[in-house]
């Protein structure tokens, strides 16, 4: 346990249940989880290029203002295993993408072998699993650099996570730096902001996960080094979003949500 906090460096905080965490992977660790970031990323534009044809089905269920529309996704995350999730090509702005695994079933296996084990060493999470079986629930984000003169890279607005993403929310970074901020939507003056480096983890539990809305500022990126170039946009930054329901018994099972 030791070893893991010294890996980290704490922001300090006003909001209730708001942790910030910086220095979150020693780097050889950060490395591996980017490439497999950026692996996935590749695996999802792959297959949406490939099924040109698949049916496109609006979302019942997000945490934006507009009509979000995603198409179901089956991605080969090994030779002997294939998940699934929705994919929204757009979501909030037209250079963020979002993909949405529901269920543990459905985790991109990396999420295992590193994240995972590393956020359940977290006191505040620990407390709430108490050694239950848990059930996770995974989002992956793209931003990519917006259209204009002026180079800066996709936000997404002001939001809530939606209660099926689980209890608590976790949000990894990878990339560019960006600017997250947090704020009770009945009173401006309780707000925070604060700088997101790569390998930052922010953790939402309590007031700031059910109560504060939180967004991520579309910001310059003339000194950015990208992610990734592709042909039709060029990737900033990607973000790991984890959340956990807990499951009553052990011996349950969740069946493959899509």
């Amino acid at each position: 346990m030791s070893v893991f906090r010294a890996c980290y460096s704490q922001v300090a905080t006003k909001t209730a249940g708001l942790l910030i965490l910086n220095d979150f992977f020693p780097k050889k660790q950060l490395d591996v989880i980017k490439r497999e970031a950026i692996h996935l990323h590749k695996a999802i534009e792959e297959e949406v290029k490939n099924r040109p044809a698949l049916r496109t089905h609006e979302s019942q269920e997000h945490n934006t203002k507009k009509r979000e529309f995603y198409q179901l996704l089956r991605l080969r995350d090994s030779p002997s295993r294939a998940i699934n999730c929705q994919h929204f090509n757009t979501y909030d702005e037209k250079s963020h993408k979002l993909s949405y695994f529901i269920g543990s079933s459905n985790l991109p296996a990396f999420l295992n072998q590193s994240i995972i084990p590393r956020v359940l060493q977290i006191s505040q999470v620990g407390t709430l699993t108490l050694g239950r079986k848990l059930d996770w629930n995974f989002t992956f984000n793209t931003y990519a650099a917006r259209e204009g003169n002026t180079p800066s890279m996709a936000g997404f607005s002001f939001h809530k996570d939606i209660p099926s993403n689980g209890e608590v929310t976790m949000i990894y970074s990878l990339g560019a730096p960006t600017v997250f901020k947090i704020r009770h939507p009945d009173d401006d003056s309780k707000g925070e902001s604060f700088p997101l480096e790569e390998n930052s983890l922010v953790l939402l539990s309590g007031e700031s996960r059910w109560l504060y809305e939180h967004c991520v500022v579309p910001v310059k990126v003339e000194e950015s080094k990208p992610l990734l170039f592709e042909q039709a946009q060029t990737i900033y930054r990607i973000s790991l979003v984890l959340g956990f329901s807990r499951l009553q018994e052990q011996h349950l099972e969740i069946e493959p949500a899509l």
